[in-house]
């Protein structure tokens, strides 16, 4: 019988930039986009924030994530450090109810009044999530640095939730 999922060849994976910004919280290399890595690492996951339906921002990030497919390689860092990890599933709408329940999203965002992520999820956006087999962090290189921040001189926008940067 047919092999489900079928890895895909060399030839045919890409490589994606992921980031852990969520809402109007500060980007990579601040405390709290380190600790939104590190949530999206301990869960095996990548998290997307993309707002209501039918608005520019939703209609760019389901463009993103729907260029993803099982097999695909991805690169999440911080400052010095990153992690890389391949795909597991492509990205899916996740319930908000997921995201109340994360233990590890409640150790970053402890504020429900102040944080974004929270008035987001009273607000009804919409989040999408695949699921990522994460290897363990590891030290940037500076040309892995070069690629990941700054995939503009690979025709790709400098900033965005998920990127393909290779």
């Amino acid at each position: 019988s047919p092999v489900e999922n079928p890895l895909p060849r060399e030839q045919d994976i890409k490589h994606f930039k992921l980031m852990s910004k969520w809402g109007n919280s500060p980007g990579t290399g601040t405390k709290i986009g380190m600790a939104t890595s590190d949530a999206f690492y301990q869960m095996g996951c990548h998290m997307v924030g993309c707002s209501h339906r039918d608005t520019p921002y939703y209609n760019r990030m389901t463009t993103h994530a729907s260029k993803v497919n099982v097999g695909d390689k991805c690169y999440m860092y911080h400052k010095n450090y990153y992690y890389e990890g391949v795909f597991l599933t492509e990205y899916e709408e996740i319930d908000n109810e997921f995201i109340k329940n994360s233990e590890e999203l409640k150790k970053v965002f402890t504020n429900k009044e102040e944080d974004d992520i929270w008035k987001a999820i009273e607000a009804g956006k919409v989040h999408m999530k695949a699921q990522i087999k994460w290897n363990t962090k590891k030290i940037l290189s500076a040309e892995l640095e070069d690629i990941l921040k700054h995939p503009e001189k690979r025709g790709f926008p400098a900033q965005g939730t998920i990127l393909r940067v290779l």
